[in-house]
């Protein structure tokens, strides 16, 4: 768990100063807006994992994982095909 917990908070941090680049001169709103936006999506996606799964199994932080991965690697895949 603590390994997992490590790589996320280094992808979120990596992925918040790229995401933000482009609004440095707001930079606080922008993050602030940011990790909002994203504390929703995760409070949302993991309440409705909990009410779906099982308790007492792994499967709500695996299916997390699985989602958040799929997702990224979805969304990274369509802005390279755009700018080609």
């Amino acid at each position: 768990m603590y390994f997992i917990g490590v790589h996320i908070a280094l992808t979120c941090s990596v992925t918040a100063n790229g995401a933000l680049a482009a609004f440095s001169h707001s930079a606080g709103l922008a993050t602030a807006l940011y990790y909002a936006i994203e504390s929703l999506f995760l409070s949302a996606l993991v309440s409705l994992l909990i009410w779906l799964l099982p308790s007492g199994t792994s499967l709500v932080i695996c299916s997390y994982i699985l989602i958040s991965a799929s997702l990224s690697l979805l969304f990274i895949l369509s802005i390279r095909a755009d700018h080609k």
